[in-house]
């Protein structure tokens, strides 16, 4: 993906292409529905070739909720190397915070989210389709974990994390839903993370 931080004026411009990209998909979504649109409808929206369009996006699951996968994000090689601070759970949570909040373009943290928030919660298979993207999140988490801690592949307690992780995400997508515009989504994630915690402390 190109790195909005450079200077390369086409790197650019082509990072600002896919942002308009993303916007036009999520807008047709909270208009239309997820099923309510075509690419070639995508295409005349962003104002771009259906070719110009699949050279940035893939799939429509891609355009309005971004790529799949951690990518190379350097807090998921921070948590597999055992840091920040080499306690497991906490670690995990950091890392997964950068990853869900993970954005190319600083300024664009506000629109765009809102934005991907609104059609999530706006459209229920949009809101299947994001906590597929987190089933897979949650598969590669487990392989990271047994890596950071040494564990067998496949090991019961990294399978267990990240089983809770997953049933922590589908009662925030639910939660969120509920709550519309009232909060974005990573307050609500982690809303959800202190009712578990407050649960797990209960005698």
């Amino acid at each position: 993906m190109w790195d909005c931080s450079t200077d390369d004026p086409r790197a650019q411009r082509a990072h600002k292409r896919l942002q308009e990209i993303r916007s036009a998909a999520c807008t047709l979504v909270i208009e239309r529905g997820y099923d309510g649109f075509t690419m070639d409808d995508l295409a005349e929206a962003a104002g771009v070739s259906r070719r110009t369009l699949f050279n940035y996006v893939p799939d429509k699951a891609s355009a309005v909720l971004g790529p799949d996968g951690v990518g190379d994000n350097p807090q998921v090689a921070l948590f597999r190397d055992g840091g920040p601070t080499g306690v497991l759970m906490p670690d995990l949570i950091q890392a997964l915070d950068s990853v869900m909040s993970e954005v190319e373009d600083p300024s664009m943290v506000s629109d765009q989210h809102a934005l991907v928030e609104r059609a999530i919660a706006s459209d229920g298979k949009v809101a299947h389709l994001a906590f597929e993207r987190f089933t897979h999140l949650s598969d590669t988490l487990a392989t990271l974990i047994c890596e950071r801690e040494k564990w067998d592949a496949g090991d019961l307690r990294a399978r267990t994390i990240t089983a809770t992780f997953l049933a922590i995400v589908k009662v925030s997508l639910e939660e969120f839903s509920l709550r519309k515009a009232d909060s974005d989504f990573m307050t609500v994630f982690h809303d959800v993370l202190d009712a578990d915690a407050a649960v797990r402390s209960m005698r």
